[in-house]
């Protein structure tokens, strides 16, 4: 049985400081990001699970309601964990881009 569930985040605001350090490499400057700390601030979240009472589509029903019902306090217990991924991903993603792209090319 596998269980299949949706999460859907509505009118996000992100916010991010992003810490780095500058390198000058035959007069270029390259930047190394050393850690980033963005917060998910959604007007709305939605999740959605399916399969988890073995066919039962009452019970199934009645749980994403009260999961919807209550989703701020249940997004603000996952979300950091959440953020915590998304800012590593980030800091590698950056720092794979501009250890190859100098400032001056990037923003030329």
């Amino acid at each position: 049985m596998s269980i299949g569930e949706e999460r859907v985040c509505e009118n996000v605001t992100l916010s991010g400081l992003f810490d780095y350090e500058e390198e000058t490499k035959e007069g270029k400057t390259f930047i190394n990001f050393v850690s980033s700390k963005i917060d998910v601030d959604p007007e709305l979240a939605l999740f959605k699970f399916e399969n988890l009472f073995d066919g039962d589509k009452q019970l199934e029903e009645h749980f994403n309601r009260v999961i919807n019902d209550n989703w701020k306090g249940i997004f603000d217990e996952i979300k950091d964990d959440y953020v915590d991924v998304v800012n590593r991903i980030l800091v590698q993603l950056l720092n794979n881009f501009f250890s190859k792209v100098s400032l001056e090319e990037a923003f030329d």
